[in-house]
């Protein structure tokens, strides 16, 4: 007669049966090696596996099994290369946004190619349904972003073929195309990556992953932002005192920035269409065949009532951020004159923000749950955007501050989205959960840009300040973000604690801080 596994080694159980290497594995916290070499004396019959040790066909892997930590060490590395194709060619970014400007983009295009980004979202839910009857997602995953990637190619081209009308739109119809097919392949990788990730630590592996992508995104960001400065730099700054000194102003102007974007472009294409052979070596877990129809498939999450109110959360909040979402980067470039250099010191600033914070809101995450994490993004979400009233082209310089305080919200906002629908998703659902969510949610957000973009309001004055057009609508979003909270207090997470104890926890803890601080100072 075996005892149970619990009798011989009692730790806590924290992962379901899956299928791996042939037998049934179950994960534990963690089995001292010295337990194992006890038990191997005591019951021969008990074998050392190399990620842990096996029972009469139970494999009992370590919390460090192999598998697991390729799968981390791979995810980390093949991220990098991913965020640094994205730094250079994803909507959002200033190379993008800079592109769009030399194209002649206009209000409205900037708020088209903003709605773009999260109109590709509502592809999500086909990565669900054409891996549904299959037994991996890998090859799948990896083939449409090398699509999507690939297509990156396409863009410097434009400036030199194309002019006017012709050119934007057909910019935004490569933009639309790649977005779509990246979408397609997040959500495939999500499910995959969620498969391989234990949901006790998962928070902590999206923020330590999300710390790595972030120092590979800044330093992309300064590189790349210095040398396209060099093709159009303000008089007196630094990237036209470093040609003065070179004697190098004849090849780097104005003129050939189209060739400038050309190297960046082509940079994004090749490093992300590498980092897919680093992505095509992640471990994988064998998937189970769905069988229900496309339409039940599309339909099963919003038969459960928790899901549909978190559909609600999702869908205010998006609308509140897509209000003045296509206009931040461009206030910043045409209103605030900002160069090439301040905007990616603001984006340091967000940068070391969220490098700070990454890791505690990832604990945070795991200890007292989604919802009480999100509250606390929503207040901060809610104040930035209100600063941005009182900038003016000589005076800005608090918005370098602004920039480390929103890069602490949506570091934040970011982990909690992503690990919040796999915490509702049942076990084996969270591809069209996932997928779902950001397809309803993107679709919001895509409403409010494109108003945003068509219907600009009227500059206003206000309690002295003249706000611009753009500064309304800051204004408008900063109102509506903090008003996402009503929705969100509905939703069940079995995890969250309450409101009331995690700012018992918080308030014991600044305590314990300032008087450590206290102590230190004087002594």
């Amino acid at each position: 007669m075996w005892p149970h596994e619990q009798d011989i080694c009692p730790v806590t159980l924290y992962l379901d049966s899956v299928k791996t290497y042939g037998f049934t594995s179950v994960a534990v916290r963690q089995i001292p090696l010295t337990t194992v070499g006890i038990l191997q004396y005591i019951a021969p019959t008990i074998q050392r596996t190399e990620t842990g040790f096996q029972i009469k066909g139970l494999h009992f892997m370590t919390r460090k099994s192999n598998n697991l930590r390729k799968a981390i060490k791979l995810s980390i590395i093949e991220g990098s290369y991913a965020q640094i194709y994205a730094s250079l060619s994803s909507i959002g970014t200033v190379f993008i946004t800079k592109f769009a400007i030399l194209l002649n983009a206009t209000p409205f295009h900037f708020g088209v190619l903003s709605a773009i980004g999260q109109f590709s979202q509502l592809f999500q839910p086909l990565g669900a349904i054409i891996t549904k009857k299959l037994e991996t997602r890998k090859s799948k995953t990896v083939r449409y972003a090398f699509i999507g990637r690939f297509l990156t190619l396409l863009l410097p081209v434009i400036p030199f073929y194309f002019m006017g009308d012709s050119a934007i739109y057909l910019f935004l119809t490569i933009c639309l195309i790649s977005t779509v097919l990246l979408a397609i392949s997040g959500n495939m990788w999500i499910a995959w990556i969620s498969d391989l990730i234990p949901l006790r630590f998962r928070g902590r592996f999206f923020s330590n992953r999300s710390v790595y992508l972030t120092i590979a995104a800044v330093l992309t960001g300064y590189i790349f932002g210095f040398f396209l400065d060099l093709f159009d730099s303000a008089e007196g700054g630094l990237a036209e005192k470093f040609k003065d000194s070179f004697s190098i102003g004849v090849y780097f102007t104005k003129e050939n920035l189209p060739y400038a974007y050309t190297i960046i472009f082509g940079t994004a294409a090749a490093v992300g269409l590498y980092g897919l052979l680093i992505l095509n070596k992640q471990p994988e877990l064998p998937k189970k065949i769905e069988t229900e129809s496309f339409i039940v498939l599309l339909l099963s999450p919003f038969k459960d009532r928790n899901y549909r109110k978190l559909i609600i959360f999702g869908c205010w909040w998006m609308l509140a951020i897509g209000i003045g979402a296509p206009f931040w980067q461009p206030f910043m470039i045409s209103n605030l004159k900002m160069s090439m250099l301040e905007l990616q010191i603001y984006g340091t600033f967000s940068t070391i923000g969220a490098l700070f914070m990454l890791r505690p809101w990832g604990r945070f995450v795991d200890r007292f749950g989604n919802k009480p994490a999100m509250i606390l993004a929503i207040i901060l979400g809610s104040v930035n955007p209100f600063i941005w009233l009182f900038a003016a082209p000589d005076n800005y310089w608090f918005l370098f501050i602004e920039a480390a305080t929103s890069g602490v919200m949506w570091s934040g906002a970011n982990v909690i989205t992503t690990n919040f629908v796999l915490a509702v998703a049942p076990q084996g659902k969270q591809q069209i959960y996932s997928g779902m969510y950001s397809a309803v949610t993107g679709l919001a957000i895509v409403v409010t840009m494109l108003l945003s973009g068509m219907f600009l309001p009227p500059p206003m004055e206000l309690f002295g300040l003249h706000l611009l057009p753009e500064q309304v609508l800051f204004g408008l979003t900063s109102i509506l973000r903090l008003t996402a909270i009503i929705p969100l207090i509905g939703i069940f997470e079995h995890k969250a604690k309450p409101m009331m104890l995690v700012i018992s926890h918080l308030n014991v803890f600044s305590k314990v801080k300032i008087l450590q601080y206290s102590r230190w100072l004087f002594k």
